[in-house]
């Protein structure tokens, strides 16, 4: 059985996914940068409504661009997540990208590439 795939989808999806993780990102660790935005401070609450949305319409493109199937848009958003988790890191915080962490990141696109190219459901 053929699948049908739809790019535009994926696209959308990945913009919005990723929109959502750095969203998520910035929320749970701008305190540690900014002593002034604890984690009990008001704005994080109300950046939780348009971080939900571009989770829930990038779980609905992601979804839909792989024609109704679920796992390959959960994986896609679990590399994008630590593909961002990385990147903000090593940025924001100085944090070095150690030998351990490298071999995650390679893990993480194997998994990706394991969906993509293993045909079949």
């Amino acid at each position: 059985m053929e699948e049908k795939f739809n790019w535009l989808f994926l696209g959308y999806a990945v913009i919005l996914i990723t929109f959502g993780q750095v969203g998520a990102y910035l929320q749970h660790n701008y305190q540690f940068l900014d002593k002034r935005f604890p984690p009990e401070w008001w704005g994080w609450y109300v950046c939780a409504i348009p971080i939900t949305w571009f989770f829930l319409r990038g779980t609905y493109y992601g979804v839909n661009a792989f024609d109704g199937d679920l796992w390959p848009n959960r994986f896609i958003g679990f590399v994008i997540g630590i593909i961002s988790y990385t990147i903000l890191t090593s940025y924001m915080f100085k944090q070095d990208i150690t030998p351990k962490i490298f071999t995650q990141i390679v893990l993480c696109f194997v998994i990706l590439m394991v969906q993509f190219l293993w045909k079949g459901k």
